[in-house]
């Protein structure tokens, strides 16, 4: 009966019977779990990173434990106020749990920032088949964020070739396009999936490079990818290049393709992609 006069057993409570009702699958994407756990709030972003390391029903249960722990926490520190024969009790406790969170936290800023270092992202983009599909999609997204994307292009292309994941494809491809070069740009064209929608933006964004890579100067394959490049988008800026390419190049092939395409930009010559609304 005694436990009846604690907030700390109440709230033990109230925390567990919002995981049970969590874990019974009454609550609809864990909206009522995440609204009663002030400590979830501040730990959102981190769980995208620890989903690199376990999965997410792993995460979860990891929730439960947060959110009992932090109710039995502000339980006992009301407690304290409220029991003053027990506060003295209650304090020890406190400073046990309050010198367990510290710990535990230096420890988890430790391991974020060990993993989030070049070393660690630079490992997963160049062995994508040891981690999941979340941890390839961030791991990219973290390269491009930490502004070294460059330096890791041809793990990018092996992603490309190998990944089933749409969202993963999509993701690479938007980093090389914002790498912007002939040679990114080309990766994009030869491992184009045949959805537009998934390099449309990336190759419409890099006008420049395309026209570049028509130039004559360029090796035969870049030219013939920078033709196949032009052929998607259609713009009338490739005119010019093409025609070049059709009278001057050496290769009888690459002429017929860049002539190929010059009578499709003939027929439909656009100044930018409308869907993007590039200049």
């Amino acid at each position: 009966m005694r436990l009846f006069k604690f907030f700390s057993f109440w709230l033990t409570l109230f925390s567990l019977s919002i995981c049970l009702f969590n874990l019974a699958g009454y609550n609809d994407k864990n909206l009522l779990l995440f609204f009663t756990s002030p400590i979830l709030w501040f730990l959102e972003d981190y769980s995208s990173f620890l989903m690199r390391f376990i999965s997410y029903q792993s995460l979860i249960w990891l929730d439960y434990f947060l959110n009992i722990y932090f109710w039995c926490y502000v339980g006992l520190f009301i407690d304290s106020i409220v029991h003053a024969s027990k506060r003295k009790k209650i304090k020890v406790y406190l400073i046990r749990i309050g010198i367990i969170s510290f710990v535990f936290f230096l420890l988890s800023v430790m391991f974020y920032t060990f993993h989030n270092t070049e070393k660690a992202i630079s490992n997963i983009l160049r062995h994508p088949d040891k981690y999941n599909e979340q941890t390839v999609l961030l791991a990219v997204n973290k390269s491009a964020e930490e502004g070294y994307e460059d330096k890791y292009i041809d793990e990018m292309e092996m992603i490309l070739q190998k990944t089933k994941s749409k969202d993963v494809f999509i993701s690479v491809v938007s980093v090389l396009g914002r790498i912007g070069t002939p040679q990114s740009i080309k990766m994009i064209i030869e491992n184009y999936n045949g959805d537009p929608t998934t390099i449309s933006y990336s190759l419409a964004s890099n006008e420049n490079t395309v026209i570049s890579m028509l130039d004559l100067n360029q090796s035969q394959d870049m030219i013939s990818a920078g033709i196949e490049a032009a052929k998607f988008l259609g713009f009338s800026s490739f005119i010019q290049p093409l025609r070049n390419i059709e009278n001057n190049h050496p290769n009888k092939e690459i002429q017929e393709k860049a002539s190929a395409v010059l009578q499709q930009l003939n027929l439909n010559p656009k100044k930018n992609n409308p869907k993007f609304n590039i200049d």
